[in-house]
């Protein structure tokens, strides 16, 4: 059961509470200008495990070097937006003109 002890000095009891609070203001500040900067790592680790889940079977059924399939899937998913990107991208222009 919690028991609180009396304060013996408000003031420094004022003080660490507010040391605290700018402790804490401060991190959230930090953290708040380092929001793009977390979100980027976070899509890398994410857009890695995509890689890597993709390319593991490839590696499993054909015997290449990690690397190589590793390879192959970047280049086959980015070709593959690419190519969305071209077929689609003059229908999305004409139709915003």
């Amino acid at each position: 059961m919690f028991v609180s002890r009396p304060i013996r000095d408000p003031l420094r009891a004022m003080a660490t509470t507010l040391r605290v609070a700018l402790a804490a203001s401060l991190l959230l500040l930090v953290l708040w200008g380092l929001t793009q900067d977390l979100l980027l790592i976070f899509l890398s680790i994410l857009l890695a495990a995509l890689f890597r889940g993709l390319s593991d079977p490839i590696v499993r059924w054909t015997h290449l070097p990690k690397m190589l399939a590793l390879a192959i899937v970047v280049l086959v998913l980015f070709g593959t937006i690419l190519s969305l990107a071209a077929l689609a991208g003059p229908q999305f222009v004409a139709q915003t003109q």
